[in-house]
């Protein structure tokens, strides 16, 4: 199967992630730390799973050292990205991930030898525009001033850059599924941290936890599998294909997320409110196509 099929699965099931991630965090646990916890877990199941399956592989421990950093990085970017979410809609969090591609083709030059050509170049100057324009505070005056869940965003987005630039280096040197195990194995070292921030904070109780439904714990864990099988997509793809166009791909997600908000907002108001002003769907709007756009050219230019 074509890797682009995988690159393209991958933004359509973060995207419905986001707005679960939405839903849970506004109507349900207000304890995102909880949930960055609970990925890492699940990571760390499915990660055992594949390790067994294999035989129980052994690394060379610097790169095994590498594949568990780059899964920390991954589980400690759910914590300003579960943060930025709660601040601000999802339609307007979720793009503002398309910066990640410009991040990966940073990393690339310096640490894979990678050179953007021009039309990745105009690709990243788009996607910044862009995400810039989503950003913006409502009535500001001044072209930077944003709101405080962007640089959540920023942070999240740059720290789910790295681990595609080490996860594509390791490839050069192990199996994909050895490393992919690996990977999940950081991902659940990375939860050691959360746990000792969410002991520390007094406002994180458990109460909301323990009060969760049967229903309510079932969308949990599908939204987790959903998280486990897109993170699965994004780095098969990655083995078939080079990082940064796969990162670029991974920028169409603000479609769906656009999509998925408005159906959602119409068809179902009382679940997931999306802002359905004419003003700010026409802003959306523009601000998606010139993101989708530079995405576009930053697949052309890496072809």
């Amino acid at each position: 199967m074509s890797w682009i099929v995988f690159a393209t699965l991958a933004p359509a099931l973060y995207a419905a992630s986001t707005f679960i991630d939405r839903f849970l965090v506004e109507k349900k646990i207000r304890d995102f730390l909880f949930l960055s916890i609970l990925s890492g877990v699940v990571a760390f199941i499915a990660g055992m799973i594949i390790f067994v399956v294999r035989g129980f592989p052994l690394l060379n421990p610097v790169y095994a050292a590498l594949i568990l950093f780059s899964g920390v990085l991954y589980e400690i970017a759910l914590v300003p990205y579960y943060h930025a979410i709660s601040l601000e809609d999802a339609s307007r969090v979720a793009p503002l991930f398309q910066v990640v591609p410009v991040f990966v083709l940073i990393l690339s030059f310096f640490f894979l030898h990678e050179v953007p050509n021009i039309a990745e170049f105009i690709g990243f100057l788009l996607l910044i525009g862009g995400a810039f324009v989503l950003a913006r505070e409502e009535g500001a005056t001044g072209f930077f001033k944003v709101d405080t869940f962007f640089w959540y965003a920023m942070l999240a987005a740059f720290l789910y850059a790295v681990p595609g630039i080490i996860f594509k280096f390791i490839l050069s040197y192990a199996n994909f599924w050895d490393t992919l195990a690996y990977e999940f194995f950081g991902g659940a070292i990375g939860i050691i941290p959360l746990l000792f921030l969410r002991a520390a904070d007094p406002k994180q109780d458990g109460s909301d936890i323990r009060g969760l439904s049967s229903e309510v714990w079932a969308l949990i864990m599908s939204n987790e599998l959903i998280y486990i099988i897109a993170r699965f997509c994004t780095f098969y793809a990655i083995l078939l294909a080079p990082v940064y166009l796969v990162a670029a791909v991974g920028s169409s997600g603000p479609v769906f997320v656009f999509l998925y908000g408005l159906a959602l907002s119409l068809w179902l108001p009382g679940l997931i409110h999306e802002d359905l002003r004419r003003g700010t769907l026409i802003k959306k709007g523009i601000a998606i196509g010139v993101i989708v756009v530079g995405a576009l050219l930053l697949n052309a230019g890496g072809i």
